[in-house]
């Protein structure tokens, strides 16, 4: 009900999501909407598990044969009360570091987001380097030289949204809530035990070797409150108030709150 009226007091898009950004399984009929750096490669093991699938492929391989076959079929499923529909979330501000740290600081092999964005981010912060002296070419590529997370804020805020990566782009963008009635959200941050039995309930999966996955460590340990903070202090508490607007229907639908985050970030004399 909370949803319908935060949605309500919004101009929104209501179209459907892509159909890949989605997991299902039609024998315990279940949809999950995956979200990048929210323990995704464990739910989609998990959804394997549930196919029987006994060799996990690369990461979206998998997603390609566990997602909904076409969109008429993904507007069947959530059409129907038949299916348990399920979104997983974090902090926004904690997910975008976790997404920076592993997609674009993180040096020790390559990643299609580095190669695709850092020159665009350095084209706005550092415009006098060239491709040749960003990437090790000797190195498979790799970064020589990384943005720091301000200028990774600092480019996010100045592009159109829609146009984010699926590393962090916006789970009002990812998974639609506004046009699927999830029948739960797990917030993984509070995802006790207690809470993950009455999910395991919900799912019919109490009497499967199973059980749900919980936040990974990205390459470096976890990116926790600590660790977030660190990289907002990098900030203005400026940045951060317009990051919140960017992300605002995330905090708001999923009851987080930024302050602790504009505390960490400094303050302009």
């Amino acid at each position: 009900e909370e949803t319908k009226n935060i949605c309500s007091q919004v101009k929104v898009d209501l179209r459907l999501p892509q159909r890949r950004h989605f997991l299902v399984n039609h024998e315990h009929k279940l949809l999950y909407c995956w979200i990048h750096k929210v323990a995704s490669t464990s739910w989609i093991a998990l959804f394997s598990h549930l196919a029987n699938r006994t060799h996990i492929d690369e990461y979206y391989r998998e997603i390609r044969i566990l997602s909904p076959k076409s969109a008429e079929e993904l507007h069947g499923i959530i059409t129907t009360k038949d299916y348990y529909k399920l979104i997983v979330v974090r902090h926004p501000f904690e997910r975008l570091v976790s997404a920076y740290r592993d997609r674009i600081e993180d040096t020790s092999r390559f990643t299609s987001q580095a190669w695709i964005y850092v020159p665009r981010i350095f084209a706005l912060t550092r415009p006098v380097l060239n491709r040749n002296k960003i990437f090790d070419i000797n190195h498979n590529q790799k970064l020589s030289i990384v943005p720091t997370f301000q200028e990774f804020v600092e480019w996010l805020l100045v592009i159109p949204p829609k146009k984010y990566d699926v590393h962090w782009n916006r789970y009002s963008d990812h998974c639609k809530p506004c046009a699927i009635h999830y029948d739960a959200i797990i917030k993984m941050e509070n995802f006790s035990n207690e809470k993950e039995v009455s999910v395991m309930h919900n799912m019919e999966l109490e009497l499967l070797n199973a059980s749900l996955p919980h936040l990974q460590r990205t390459s470096g340990g976890p990116t926790d409150y600590n660790i977030t903070c660190q990289y907002f202090q990098q900030l203005f508490s400026e940045q951060v108030s317009a990051l919140y607007e960017i992300y605002s229907m995330d905090f708001e639908m999923f009851h987080y709150s930024p302050q602790l985050y504009i505390n960490c970030a400094q303050n302009k004399s």
